[in-house]
């Protein structure tokens, strides 16, 4: 497996995917997946849920 370089101006994009063979496993392919602070952001507000229990805010992940 070739080594990749990856600027990091290229890394300013919103999402940026790689696919990388798995050592070891002949045709076995890893995604990798690059996602912005914002995009992140966004997805952790949407799976996100507060609840009260005796007047104190819990935050449940979905």
């Amino acid at each position: 497996m070739a080594a990749q370089e990856i600027s990091l101006k290229s890394l300013l994009v919103p999402s940026k995917t790689v696919d990388a063979e798995y050592p070891g496993l002949p045709g076995f392919v890893v995604s990798l997946s690059f996602l912005s602070r914002e995009t992140l952001i966004s997805i952790r507000k949407k799976a996100t849920k507060q609840t009260y229990k005796n007047r104190q805010t819990s935050d449940d992940f979905n």
